[in-house]
């Protein structure tokens, strides 16, 4: 049986990394599925804290701060790795039509089973403020596609089905986590919802 593996898929901007974090921490905290809670969760959320603190003192681009944030930056990724362990060791006790949920409630998103190949699944930020750009592998000449869109992982609201294998999400808040998935349809009925994957929208 295949495992339903977490995705480390952290964002490369600090801010997004930063808020990817806070949402993993707040996720961890609040979340009953996650208790007991891991028990490096404290420390995390101190390291997160002191994160948010470097990225607006960076911004001021007065000497050394650029530092201080690398060193803040470098111990919640530390932090991250931990607690990816653990998701990851929830997530693998469940079947596999749940392990996915496990992953998503806490902040993370799932790895594509294809591996390094073209993903079969994908969305990034569009080209406006608050919009997502979603893409899938087209299913045939004559299939259309459903696209759902949720803030927390659990509660997915559908958008207009597409005859085009891609989709734009928009009025989503910049700058915040959203989990996006799809499905194809064609003459031998509805394909399963691909595995959620989040994303950050500008």
């Amino acid at each position: 049986m295949k495992r339903t593996l977490v995705a480390r898929n952290a964002p490369r901007s600090k801010n997004d990394f930063t808020v990817y974090a806070e949402v993993v921490a707040l996720r961890l905290s609040e979340d009953p599925l996650f208790d007991p809670r891991p028990p490096t969760l404290d420390a995390f959320k101190a390291d997160v804290a002191a994160l948010a603190s470097a990225v607006v003192a960076a911004a001021t681009r007065q000497a050394g701060l650029a530092a201080a944030w690398r060193a803040r930056a470098a111990a919640v990724s530390q932090g991250l790795s931990v607690l990816h362990s653990y998701v990851q060791g929830l997530a693998s006790a469940k079947p596999p039509e749940e392990a996915a949920a496990v992953i998503v409630r806490a902040g993370f998103s799932v790895k594509n089973a294809r591996g390094p190949s073209k993903r079969a699944f994908a969305v990034k930020p569009g080209s406006t403020p608050g919009s997502v750009r979603a893409y899938v592998k087209a299913a045939g000449s004559r299939a259309s596609y459903d696209w759902q869109t949720s803030r927390d992982g659990e509660t997915w609201v559908s958008i207009a089905s597409t005859t085009r294998a891609d989709a734009t999400f928009e009025g989503l808040l910049a700058g915040a986590p959203a989990w996006f998935r799809c499905r194809s349809l064609t003459k031998d009925g509805a394909s399963d919802w691909s595995a959620p994957l989040a994303c950050y929208p500008r």
